[in-house]
């Protein structure tokens, strides 16, 4: 996925992609030279460990 496709989905602009990614936060990602890419698996997995509280596997 691009950051653009990335932020849209996490409903962040790109540039804050871009600070998370120099800070060491965020999803994992792919650079080769100047391209980056993210893993649609990488994502989910990055927000399945954000996920806070809930009530999982009640119910």
């Amino acid at each position: 996925m691009t950051p653009a496709e990335v932020a849209d989905l996490l409903r962040v602009k790109p540039n804050t992609l871009e600070k998370w990614r120099s800070r060491g936060r965020g999803p994992a990602f792919v650079k080769d030279g100047r391209l980056i890419r993210y893993h649609p698996r990488a994502v989910d997995a990055w927000l399945r460990a954000c996920e806070h509280g809930g009530q999982h596997g009640r119910g």
